[in-house]
């Protein structure tokens, strides 16, 4: 028996990276895609039982590869969810470059990462000319399973954390918040400005709307208003957060309702 080892750092927690490698669609899509290391071949994935996780699922693989069948079942000997996996072949089975091989899976949760170490074991084919092919091919075909399970289980993961985040939940009271304080901030600036230029001071947009239509000059006969100011802050920040809100529920139920 000969035993290939490889290991794959992912920047999440075990419980996920284990969904993803306990998941035959993204684990398997190498053996059910045709590809040059398949000889431009694919095999057939079926579930033998109604279970399709857990301990004591099988199912079995089904095809040919350079004109010869290949037929084979397996079995989940062992699983403890974000920790460990095992499965192997079991009864007779028609492979080409092995006769039989066990796959284990171990995660090791390491800070804010987890390390996935896969392996493969297997025993040589009966047989001089399968032997011939399993020595020439064994190695190099276990090596590239394994570098194409841990690569497919990545890729998804990264995929739906892209996909979340560009969809994620706003949160109201932080948008809220966030916007009253830019409403209220722009209109400390721009009165400020205005403060330095005197009340003659012409830019027509903002003294549109931060003078003569919403709080009047701040500038008055008797001089500076800081009530007004603050009023003015006051109201816009108000104004701000209303708005931030409204616009983080909307978004989240679209959201809701399109999931």
């Amino acid at each position: 028996m000969k035993t290939i080892v490889r290991k794959e750092v992912y920047n999440t927690d075990p419980e996920k990276v284990f969904h993803y490698l306990d998941d035959l669609g993204i684990t398997g899509m190498h053996m059910t895609q045709s590809s040059a290391m398949m000889m431009g071949s694919k095999l057939h994935l079926e579930y033998l039982t109604e279970n399709h996780t857990g301990p004591g699922t099988k199912y079995r693989w089904t095809g040919a590869m350079m004109g010869m069948r290949m037929d084979f079942t397996v079995e989940v000997t062992k699983w403890i969810e974000g920790v460990e996996k095992a499965w192997e072949t079991i009864g007779e089975a028609k492979m080409i470059i092995y006769s039989w091989y066990r796959m284990n899976l171990l995660l090791i949760k390491n800070v804010n990462e987890t390390v996935a170490e896969l392996s493969i074991t297997y025993e040589k084919p009966k047989g001089w000319f399968l032997r011939i092919l399993s020595f020439l091919f064994a190695n190099w075909y276990c090596s590239w399973c394994l570098k194409n399970m841990l690569a497919d289980a990545k890729k998804t993961l990264e995929i739906n954390y892209k996909s979340k985040i560009k969809y994620m939940k706003l949160l109201p009271f932080k948008l809220g918040i966030s916007l009253g304080f830019a409403f209220c901030i722009g209109f400390l600036v721009c009165n400020i400005v205005f403060l330095i230029g005197g009340h003659g001071f012409s830019l027509s947009i903002m003294n549109q709307i931060f003078h003569e239509t919403d709080f009047k000059p701040l500038m008055t006969n008797e001089g500076f208003s800081f009530g007004k100011l603050l009023c003015g802050m006051g109201i816009l920040f108000l104004a701000g957060a209303f708005i931030g809100w409204v616009t983080a529920f909307i978004y989240n139920l679209g959201k809701k309702r399109a999931n």
